[in-house]
């Protein structure tokens, strides 16, 4: 995974009040709050965001589409 977050997706991300971490920079933070002491571990409801993808636009402009965990949840089991 990349690690590089360009100045202006940063900035806008900053602009909306949105914490931006890379994977790396995310393990980074987990290890010194571990370090720390300071960790707690929160189970996400299901209706929380998983993740962000984004289509292609087939039928219109490219679209962020909000993905809840238990869509991913439901969609493992369907496997």
């Amino acid at each position: 995974m990349d690690d590089e977050i360009s100045d202006e997706a940063r900035a806008k991300c900053e602009e909306a009040g949105i914490a931006v971490y890379t994977l790396n920079g995310l393990v980074k933070v987990g290890r010194e709050q571990a370090a720390a002491g300071s960790t707690s571990i929160v189970e996400p409801a299901t209706d929380d965001c998983f993740m962000f993808s984004y289509t292609s636009g087939t039928t219109g402009d490219p679209k962020g589409v909000k993905l809840s965990q238990r869509m991913i949840i439901q969609c493992a089991q369907a496997l």
